[in-house]
């Protein structure tokens, strides 16, 4: 039954039994302090006073005596006398006083049979007393033998025979009280020793009863506060360990401690939840996905965790917006845009912050990179650009390879080629080596140089046919004019001529029109080329603007994994601070943080390779649109040189339609004789025209050089005919 009760009863019944024993042990000390009272109290209060007044009442008989004594001495003077009756009544007055304090106090029975002896005894002695003053004082009135020797008489005799009976009693009271004290005295000392005895045994006994409860009790105290403690550690090592879920067993403790682990159950419960929400929230703002404010309500400190999340929120939720505004106006072309800072605070407001200052630093070398090729653009490949630091260097050496490779365009083998080219030769063409797409250029042009070659070289074949039939027909002409009597050969001979000459001037003319088809396709490859760079240009500036926004979205990752990085140390801060039982948390939020610094690492790692694609794609971009420019160049003199091919194409045409002409006026001169003077004259005109033609043809395709020696061939060629 014992074991059943609470500890709070075990101990108030521990208190009682002490209480009980310490009773006991007052108990017999009370009863032994009483006893010792009584004697002390018969011992001081009865005996000593009884002994003291019954010593002053004989005090007072002895100076009764004494003075008695003192006025039998007729010697003594009038003073002297005086004297000792004023001792009679000082005696008198104090063995009254001592009377008075005698007489109420308790007697024993023998005590009070020898007071009422001694009673009457002094009753009788003082009036003899008072006899003998009457005597004596008469005796001192009248001087006289007889009244001396009454009151010597009275005093002798009388007042002697009542004085010892008083005087026997008196010691006796006073005898009786005596024994009476001593007796008081030895039963006050027995009930000492047996009060004392009583004590130890009680004591001892108490102190023994005390220890055995005291035992007992410890032990049943200790066994269930060890059971408790062993629950808390059971419970603190489910802590440490994560497992959050674990709880206290209620029925291993006593009945009274079982609200104890009830208690830290539903305490448990109370932090396991919102240690939930916290860590839900934490993981999923760490993954990039940021949650909804959260609207429970709570209490305490966690209200406060729920406020410091949901401010959390606001601040990612915020700064993302801000951020994602900022990058769709850039996209839209205000690169002006920035963040408001003063919307932020603390941390948020320093990231807010770099993030201004890194975009803005991007703009102004981006600014700075682009004007120097603008520079480019108009043609000052001099143009200055300032040494950027760190990896951004790359911009330095990207702008340097550009304008290396343009000057090698415009000033090395490309452009030497294009110069020789727009000076009519055709003589060399592009050897140098070139990379990427200006190897395509180097393609391009040369295919433009074969191509305005072969067609040259074919008007000039068609060009030297045609002077030889304007020369054939000049001496046709002449030999018309020697004399009508060869007419008929003549005749045959400039028929003959002028077939050759429509088959010649039918060659030139298909060589006229297979030079401008030539020249149409050059310049419809040459369009066609523009529009591929053209549309590559749009392609790497889409992919440009791509890149830059999945950079923009890594930063914004990269961020976001920094942030989630401050948040878990705070929560590895605020774990510290809860002690054992934040231990779990501060394991998970050490985790986020790694997973945070992975992310953060990685997006900076892809950040960079799409920087370097980036600058790539730009460089490759700005390097097409100086391609598209160049071919824009070919183009328009592939245009020019095809209007010139247009025009001999017509002039061809035209000598076709004279070369006509002349073989129908040859037929008329072989149907009418009458007529070959005028055939004759006709067809000397038309020579003339056929020759001007012919020569202004012949220095059209003798001002382009097509191989080394070749135009003074050509021009030797022409002065012959002319001469001719």
């Amino acid at each position: 039954m014992f074991s059943k009760m609470k500890t709070g009863t075990k101990v108030l019944a521990g208190f009682a039994i002490a209480i009980a024993v310490a009773m006991m042990v007052g108990f017999v000390g009370y009863r032994g302090i009483q006893k010792l009272s009584g004697h002390v109290e018969e011992i001081g209060a009865v005996r000593l006073p009884s002994v003291d007044t019954l010593l002053t009442i004989h005090q007072a008989m002895m100076e009764v005596d004494s003075a008695e004594n003192a006025l039998l001495c007729r010697d003594a003077d009038q003073r002297t006398r005086q004297s000792q009756y004023e001792r009679f009544a000082d005696a008198k007055k104090r063995a009254d006083a001592a009377w008075k304090i005698y007489e109420p106090l308790p007697q024993t029975p023998e005590e009070a049979a020898t007071w009422k002896e001694f009673v009457p005894a002094w009753e009788k002695w003082w009036k003899d007393h008072e006899e003998f003053v009457a005597r004596i004082k008469k005796y001192d009135g009248a001087k006289s033998n007889e009244s001396y020797a009454s009151a010597v008489q009275q005093a002798l005799v009388a007042n002697y025979e009542s004085f010892a009976p008083v005087e026997s009693l008196l010691k006796k009271l006073i005898q009786i009280n005596r024994d009476v004290a001593d007796q008081s005295l030895s039963a006050a000392r027995s009930d000492a020793v047996a009060t004392n005895r009583l004590m130890c045994a009680a004591i001892g006994i108490g102190a023994v009863a005390m220890v055995l409860l005291g035992v007992f009790l410890a032990r049943n105290i200790s066994t269930t506060l060890a059971t408790l403690v062993a629950e808390a550690k059971r419970l603190t090592q489910a802590a440490v360990e994560g497992k959050l879920q674990t709880r206290g067993n209620p029925d291993l403790v006593s009945q009274e401690f079982r609200p104890i682990v009830e208690g830290v159950n539903a305490t448990l419960d109370a932090v396991i939840g919102p240690l939930n929400v916290a860590a839900e929230y934490v993981d999923r703002i760490s993954k990039g996905d940021i949650p909804p404010k959260i609207t429970d309500n709570y209490h305490g400190d966690f209200n406060e965790i729920k406020n410091n999340l949901n401010q959390c929120i606001d601040a990612i939720g915020g700064l993302i917006a801000e951020m994602n505004r900022m990058a769709e106006e850039h996209n839209k072309g205000d690169i002006d845009v920035v963040i408001p800072v003063d919307k932020f605070q603390g941390a948020y407001k320093t990231m807010a912050q770099g993030v201004n200052d890194m975009v803005n630093a991007h703009i102004a070398v981006k600014k700075k990179a682009m004007a120097c090729v603008a520079e480019f653009g108009k043609g000052n490949f001099e143009a200055p650009l300032e040494k950027f630091p760190g990896k951004k260097a790359f911009i330095n050496d990207t702008v340097e390879e550009l304008r290396a490779n343009l000057k090698a365009v415009t000033a090395g083998d490309i452009g030497q080629t294009l110069q020789r080219m727009a000076k009519k030769d055709f003589s060399k063409r592009v050897e140098a080596a070139y990379p990427g797409d200006f190897a395509i250029v180097k393609q391009n042009v040369n295919l433009v140089f074969e191509a305005l070659r072969s067609a040259i070289e074919q008007i000039n074949e068609s060009a030297n046919q045609f002077a030889e039939g304007s020369r054939v027909i000049a001496e046709s002409s002449q030999t018309l004019a020697a004399g009508a009597q060869q007419q008929s050969s003549a005749v045959q001979q400039v028929t003959a001529s002028i077939e050759e000459l429509s088959r010649s001037v039918e060659s030139v003319k298909e060589a006229a029109h297979g030079a401008d088809k030539l020249a149409k396709e050059t310049s419809a490859l040459a369009e066609q080329g523009g529009v591929a760079v053209q549309k590559s240009i749009e392609a790497m500036e889409l992919i440009r603007t791509s890149s830059t926004q999945i950079g923009e979205i890594i930063q914004v990752i990269s961020e976001i994994a920094s942030q989630t990085n401050l948040l878990a140390l705070n929560a590895a801060i605020e774990a510290a601070r809860a002690g054992e039982h934040g231990r779990g948390f501060a394991v998970v939020a050490d985790e986020v943080r790694k997973l945070a610094e992975r992310s953060n690492k990685a997006a900076g790692e892809i950040t960079s390779l799409i920087k370097e694609s980036t600058q790539q794609v730009e460089h490759g971009a700005q390097l097409s649109s100086e391609t598209g420019e160049a071919l824009k160049r070919i183009v328009e003199s592939v245009k020019a040189t095809a209007a010139k091919i247009a025009e001999i194409a017509t002039a061809t045409v035209q000598q076709a339609a004279n070369s006509e002409e002349v073989s129908k006026a040859t037929q008329g001169i072989a149907q009418v004789t009458e007529q070959a003077a005028a055939g004759t004259e006709q067809m000397a005109s038309s020579s003339q025209e056929l020759g001007a033609q012919a020569q202004a043809l012949r220095d059209l395709v003798s001002t382009f050089r097509c191989s080394v020696g070749r135009g003074s061939h050509g021009n030797e060629a022409d002065s012959e005919a002319l001469a001719v």
